[in-house]
């Protein structure tokens, strides 16, 4: 997994559970940390539901006693993350928060840096943007104090200021705060393929409020090819739904209709299948299907 080769360790974290399982060990502290791992990886493959089953699976072994008091807030940090993707914004911040005071109380400080983003992306899609901002002015505060220069949180934080700002109206900050992340992350390592996609994912839909439907369209081009890279081609992808599901919008945008149906129909597939039928990815690819049908 920290090599990037996520697939492998996916299957190797199954493996290893199931040997465990196997020796009687499944709810030992090796098992839960395998499982966080795993859940880690399953998000990375675009599989929010089962990295929220085997989340929960290892909340359960760590909180032996009924409560969170005895779970790593980092855990209950990660849990949050597929929630998230789930679009289930306030269990996501409710549990983050949660996890954040846990963090807090125990100083640990590096899981409480890193739920900070998380929680600003929570309150953002709630709606509560003047918390989403304090909680990413905190976050700037921190990184500049105990990140290097370099560090890869300084660019998400940057992507994260542009969303919230797109979600203020102010798009032209917006646009600004993409193109510094584009550029930021656009290098030849895995270490930064994740928030690369996340930086021309967000700019791709940015440019589609726009109206700018030609390039958005070569965002989403550079978008799906980064995301099928370092998927199983064989599974249902949550991040390679909403990859399709914005390249077709751009199409569509674009003035190629004829061209939009296909993505449209991957990413209702792929939508469907991850994050289900009611979730607001999914019905926004049956809207564009439907639009392009004439109904």
């Amino acid at each position: 997994r920290a090599a990037g080769r996520t697939r492998e360790a996916a299957r190797g974290f199954a493996e290893a559970h199931e040997l465990l399982l196997g020796l009687g060990r499944g709810d030992t502290e090796t098992a839960g940390t395998l499982l966080n791992n795993w859940g880690l990886a399953m998000l990375d493959l675009g599989q929010p539901r089962e990295a929220e089953r085997v989340f929960r699976r290892a909340v359960t072994i760590a909180s032996a006693d009924g409560s969170e008091a005895s779970v790593s807030p980092m855990l209950l940090t990660n849990l949050a993350r597929p929630l998230m993707d789930l679009a289930r914004y306030r269990e996501a911040a409710d549990l983050a928060d949660r996890a954040a005071a846990l963090a807090s109380d125990a100083g640990y400080t590096v899981v409480y840096n890193q739920g900070l983003l998380l929680r600003a992306s929570a309150y953002r899609m709630l709606g509560d943007l003047a918390r989403a901002s304090a909680l990413l002015d905190e976050f700037a505060e921190r990184a500049r104090r105990d990140l290097p220069p370099g560090h890869m949180a300084h660019d998400i934080l940057v992507i994260d200021r542009g969303r919230l700002a797109a979600a203020a109206g102010d798009t032209n900050a917006a646009a600004a705060a993409f193109d510094q992340a584009v550029r930021a992350l656009d290098r030849p390592d895995d270490e930064r393929r994740l928030g690369l996609q996340r930086a021309l994912l967000a700019r791709a839909r940015l440019r589609l409020e726009t109206d700018q439907g030609a390039a958005a369209v070569a965002d989403t081009e550079r978008l799906v090819q980064l995301v099928r890279a370092s998927s199983d081609g064989t599974a249902m992808n949550y991040n390679l739904g909403r990859a399709w599901l914005v390249r077709g919008r751009a199409l569509a945008a674009a003035g190629r209709p004829g061209d939009a149906r296909s993505p449209l129909e991957s990413a209702r597939r792929h939508l469907e299948a991850t994050v289900g039928a009611d979730h607001p990815d999914t019905r926004e690819a049956e809207a564009a299907l439907a639009t392009l049908a004439g109904r």
